[in-house]
């Protein structure tokens, strides 16, 4: 027997205050992933070996 998935749409209202923050957020999040990627292009030039991301956080 196949059981049913539900799903909920749920709305957010943020404050002009929130959505800085969320965008903030988000642009940094942006920042890291895109060094972590060059980052580990540069090691991968040079070493021929990736960084993963718990090593790189250290």
């Amino acid at each position: 027997m196949k059981k049913l998935k539900k799903a909920y749409k749920i709305e957010i209202k943020p404050t002009d205050e929130q959505k800085q923050k969320i965008h903030q957020t988000i642009g940094v999040s942006r920042f890291i992933y895109n060094f972590y990627i060059s980052h580990n292009k540069e090691v991968y030039k040079k070493e021929e070996k990736f960084i993963s991301g718990m090593d790189f956080s250290k």
